[in-house]
């Protein structure tokens, strides 16, 4: 999948979070509490996700979006007050964290990061009515689960089609199936 790298306020939560995917099989590459040292690591490899709380002790998710390297993702920890103030094309996790939801979401960014690097690029076509159906299935379980607006959901499906080089029917059955594969 590429990096995995935990991000939080305090370490020890990123150290919890770590533990918590390790136990589902993910290898996670490092845990800090800091901006700084998330740029540092990525910059060893060429993609990966970052996951992080809402603001680190330099700076806040935001401005680490933008500065993270063009193959990374980002998947935010954050509580249901904070929800309407963070990035729109970021996967929300919400506070109190629900573990399967994690997981979930961590396999479905995964599953979709290589997908996209075993095709290598095609471009999106026309959709068929049963295509159609993939992609508005994959909207409402991205709001239900990740609590999105539907055109955010929408947003995100596509955002992450362009950057992976799947057709959003491919990146929609990703997610729909990290769905039921847990």
């Amino acid at each position: 999948m590429g990096c995995i790298i935990i991000a939080m306020p305090r370490i020890e939560d990123a150290d919890r979070l770590a533990v918590i995917l390790r136990g589902k099989g993910f290898f996670v590459d490092f845990t800090c509490d800091s901006a700084a040292d998330v740029l540092r690591h990525a910059s060893y490899d060429d993609s990966g996700v970052v996951i992080c709380g809402y603001k680190l002790k330099d700076m806040p998710h935001m401005e680490l979006l933008e500065l993270l390297p063009e193959h990374y993702e980002m998947i935010l920890t954050v509580s249901a007050a904070r929800w309407d103030m963070c990035a729109d094309d970021v996967l929300k996790v919400e506070l109190p964290l629900k573990v399967g939801d994690f997981v979930r979401t961590v396999e479905m960014v995964s599953s979709r990061m290589e997908a996209g690097r075993r095709k290598g690029g095609k471009g999106p076509g026309g959709r068929t009515k049963a295509q159609q159906e993939i992609v508005e299935k994959a909207q409402r379980l991205l709001i239900e689960r990740n609590g999105m607006e539907r055109t955010e959901a929408y947003r995100y499906i596509q955002k992450q089609s362009m950057n992976s080089g799947n057709s959003m029917v491919e990146v929609a059955t990703t997610i729909l199936e990290s769905e039921y594969d847990a």
